[in-house]
């Protein structure tokens, strides 16, 4: 009875790391942009974005997940990217904590004063 109840519990624990894992993932795409890449090459691995902000030179891409809800910016300077990061919310609407994964900056290198 004992060995049936710790393969039960294995079988569970197992089960729910292998969820979570699944969760925490982010789109494969959004791994590949690099600094200095166009526009339409962001477009082409992330999908058109969600919010398209010409406007402030940005684009945002949004996903939800059971309970995840992941997040990528991207900033443009001449249709380049100057600057993205991906922003993991995990919980309700109402109660989540955010781990913002920076994932490449001009702010980390030469960027102008002011930025």
């Amino acid at each position: 009875m004992r060995k049936k109840i710790l393969v039960g519990a294995v079988f569970v624990a197992m089960v729910t790391i292998a969820f979570l894992c699944w969760q925490l993932r982010y789109p494969d795409g959004w791994d590949r942009i690099q600094l200095g890449m166009p526009r339409q090459e962001v477009y082409a691995l992330a999908g058109p974005p969600t919010v398209d902000m010409a406007d402030i030179k940005g684009a945002f891409w949004y996903q939800q997940k059971t309970i995840l809800f992941l997040e990528l910016q991207v900033y443009f300077e001449a249709d380049k990217v100057a600057g993205f990061y991906v922003t993991q919310y995990i919980g309700t609407d109402q109660h989540f904590v955010y781990k913002r994964m920076l994932r490449d900056s001009l702010a980390q290198t030469d960027a102008p004063s002011g930025l």
